[in-house]
């Protein structure tokens, strides 16, 4: 039964990646002042000063949604530390979206939040199941964090925002991809 229910919904948490970077391409595009040499991809969830606010901030909203199902249905069962802690990450995710760059320090606070949530998942996800990519990852988005407030480079914040929360889209396809491999019983945890 439970492998039965992992097989049709797995899928869920490839369909939460997609639905992020749609829909954060869709802001980007719409957007021809925004920048990645100038801009936080917050900006873009600016109910104020962005035409494209709705559309970035849905776009995050149902990407938290649908990954929290895909926590809750399917990765729960197989990796019970990395699911929780990727609920919560994916929570705070959503939190951006309703306190956009309008309420200010909160805002500032719950993106806090995610990223480094997001490198704590990372980590425990390779304490967990062994998995080198939850380490070198969680490692690369730490590195990448510290050298952009170390070194101040002439790029906005958008560009360790975009790159940190790849590494954590890759973490959940691998999720992805090991709960499919246990679901067919080729993989032992």
């Amino acid at each position: 039964m439970l492998r039965s229910r992992v097989r049709k919904l797995y899928i869920l948490g490839v369909l939460s990646i997609v639905v992020a970077y749609l829909f954060i391409s869709l802001a980007i595009l719409m957007a021809p002042w925004f920048s990645f040499r100038l801009n936080a991809l917050s900006d873009l969830g600016n109910s104020v000063r962005s035409r494209v606010a709705f559309i970035f901030n849905f776009g995050l909203a149902c990407s938290s949604f649908i990954l929290v199902v895909y926590v809750f249905t399917c990765l729960v069962y197989f990796m019970p530390k990395t699911s929780i802690l990727m609920a919560v990450t994916s929570f705070t995710l959503c939190l951006i979206a309703v306190f956009d760059e309008v309420y200010g320090r909160i805002h500032f606070i719950v993106s806090v939040a995610f990223f480094t949530l997001s490198i704590i998942t990372l980590l425990t996800y390779f304490i967990e199941l062994r998995k080198t990519l939850g380490l070198v990852g969680g490692v690369l988005s730490f590195l990448i964090w510290l050298l952009y407030y170390v070194f101040k480079p002439p790029i906005g914040v958008s560009v360790p925002e975009l790159l940190s929360s790849i590494i954590f889209s890759i973490m959940v396809v691998d999720t992805v991809l090991t709960v499919r491999e246990i679901a067919k019983g080729s993989f032992q945890l």
